[in-house]
């Protein structure tokens, strides 16, 4: 389970940038808690298992699972998933010219991906070592989607 042969995960920022639709994807309440944390609507902050929405409003962690905390907050608040759908159809839906991402805003989402995959790399390790199966196979579940953002490589 847990002991993955994956070695590097990269985060494709272009490919990223041209999805336009992530709503038809299988678990929509992952999308967008992935989607909230690269494009920096959910802040992680590991050292005091809390995450900071909107830049505003701290959420300390209910469970001993970071990621798991976010990705449970946004399927129970709808209103948080409608605004990072919203937030991130203004700058995918192609609606608009104006908003683009520049050079220092890619390297922002290659930031925040990095921060995020690794939180999630971290904690299906912890799960494993937990023995709490049910948590371990649902992080590699989610380590997994990542692939469709990025490039996977395997020893």
């Amino acid at each position: 389970m847990v002991n993955s042969k994956i070695t590097v995960i990269k985060f494709e920022v272009e490919k990223y940038i041209e999805i336009s639709d992530f709503d038809k994807t299988d678990d929509r309440n992952f999308w967008a808690s992935i989607v909230g944390c690269i494009e920096g609507n959910i802040q992680i902050n590991k050292e005091k298992s809390c995450f900071t929405l909107l830049g505003m409003y701290n959420i300390k962690c209910k469970e001993k699972y970071l990621f798991l905390s976010i990705y449970d907050f946004v399927k129970t608040h709808s209103e948080c998933y409608n605004f990072i759908i919203k937030y991130f159809n203004l700058w995918h839906g192609g609606r608009y010219e104006e908003f683009t991402y520049d050079e220092y805003h890619k390297k922002d989402l290659m930031e925040n991906f990095n921060l995020m995959a690794d939180l999630i790399y971290e904690e299906m390790k912890q799960a494993a070592e937990f023995n709490d199966v049910d948590v371990s196979q649902k992080y590699e579940d989610f380590y997994m989607n990542l692939s469709s953002i990025s490039a996977v490589s395997a020893s």
